[in-house]
């Protein structure tokens, strides 16, 4: 008897702010296809005004763009998005290998939380001494999580098996006058 058993999740419920409301699209991971790196599921918070919608939510103008990047990897995908779609967002990525990849907007207008806690995985053929919570509000790790850090304006993390393998800030080294100021979100 095999044992079910998930190691990631993603999932948000996105609180609209403009003409969608009370649309199922609002509700998340939304699934996509990408040429070369195959499935993948995505959340995202935030807004991308200025763009040019259709009847869909601005998600699936980030969906397009990572389904139809020439990229070979979901962080250098990220990392495109973050310098070419101008907004106010964090989204998360779940690919088909169990990695997540998440980043923050390079305003930092949306919140971005990475909570921790330290625990021995119990499933099989896991090393996992650690897990990790990303949330935008960070009240979510209250009793479960411990609050690390908030997640920096432009950064972007891959995280697998509880254990953060890669992270990169677009705005270092960069003449941004962004880069060294933060705006907050009202809620």
């Amino acid at each position: 008897e095999d044992d079910f058993f998930v190691r990631n999740i993603i999932g948000h419920t996105r609180y609209s702010t403009n003409t969608y409301k009370n649309n199922l699209e609002n509700f998340q991971p939304l699934i996509g296809k990408h040429l070369k790196l195959g499935e993948f599921s995505m959340v995202h918070n935030g807004n991308i005004p200025f763009q040019k919608l259709s009847n869909k939510s601005d998600t699936y103008i980030l969906l397009e763009f990572i389904q139809n990047s020439k990229k070979n990897s979901f962080f250098e995908i990220l990392e495109d998005l973050l310098k070419t779609i101008k907004g106010i967002y964090c989204l998360a990525i779940l690919d088909n290998n169990n990695n997540i990849f998440v980043c923050r907007d390079t305003t930092g207008n949306r919140p971005l939380f990475i909570g921790t806690k330290s625990s021995l995985c119990q499933c099989r053929n896991c090393s996992c001494d650690s897990s990790i919570c990303i949330s935008s509000d960070s009240s979510s790790f209250l009793d479960n999580y411990n609050f690390e850090r908030e997640i920096d304006c432009g950064e972007i993390l891959k995280i697998k098996n509880g254990k953060i393998l890669l992270k990169k800030n677009i705005l270092l080294n960069k003449k941004n006058i962004l880069s060294n100021k933060k705006f907050f979100c009202i809620f």
